[in-house]
This record gives structure tokens, C-alpha cells and sequence, in this order.
């Protein structure tokens, strides 16, 4: 079985939260997952995604002020 891409699966996470809060816990715990798989070798691909994300959203955020 093979994994989808991780840049793919942080997308649909995201998207999956924008969409709704109730998704909030269990992607919480996909994330977390995603950061522990293969001994934590993509925990900080998955710290800087949320990272640029949450920039890019408090950089749109600021405009709309």
C-alpha cells in the first residue's frame, strides 16, 4: 500500500478544517500521526507547513482589517 504524498495529505487537512471545525480533533491526530511515522522523519515538513499556513493566514487577516 502506498501513502499519498505528505505535501497532498497536509493540503487535504487544511482544506478538510477550513470546511469545518468539527474536523479539528481527529486532523489534530493525523497530524500528530503524520509527525510520528517513520520514527518522526517528517515532523518538520509537517511544522513548517503549518507554520507557512498559519503566516499566510494572519498575513490575510492583517489586509482585511
Amino acid at each position: 500500500m502506498h501513502l499519498p504524498l505528505l505535501e497532498d495529505m497536509l493540503s487535504t487537512c487544511m482544506n478538510l478544517l477550513q470546511e469545518t471545525a468539527a474536523a479539528a480533533f481527529p486532523m489534530t491526530d493525523l497530524l500528530v500521526t503524520m509527525c510520528n511515522h517513520n520514527h518522526g522523519e517528517d515532523c518538520l515538513q509537517v511544522i513548517s507547513y503549518l507554520i507557512q499556513h498559519l503566516k499566510s493566514h494572519a498575513a490575510d487577516l492583517r489586509v482585511d482589517d
